[in-house]
């Protein structure tokens, strides 16, 4: 079973929580540019594997939109999808990083 999970980070800039995130994770996350992401983000690992993208949640560049407005209070996102890792492993290592907002399994 995948789990796609979703956590809120609260930090002083988009490179501030990939630092923060890569600190605790151990893992080295790519800077990109979509405009579907909202313009500048970072990420590992390929769409059709276990991949963690971090993210502004306000899309200040395109469209000006929230990309998840239930949590307005989180400046950034973590998407971890297609991980078999439950939210209770992510959140683990997350503690002191990130809160948990949603898990979902498929």
């Amino acid at each position: 079973m995948k789990h796609y999970l979703l956590y809120g980070v609260s930090a002083r800039s988009l490179t501030d929580a990939r630092l923060r995130i890569e600190g605790v994770l151990d893992v080295v996350l790519a800077p990109h540019h979509s405009g579907y992401r909202g313009g500048d983000y970072f990420r590992v690992g390929l769409d059709d594997e276990e991949h963690l993208i971090v993210m502004r949640n306000y899309d200040d560049e395109f469209e000006h939109a929230w990309a998840e407005h239930a949590h307005a209070t989180f400046p950034f996102l973590l998407y971890i999808n297609e991980t078999d890792a439950t939210a209770t492993h992510w959140s683990a290592r997350l503690v002191d990083v990130a809160v948990l907002l949603r898990a979902e399994e498929a």
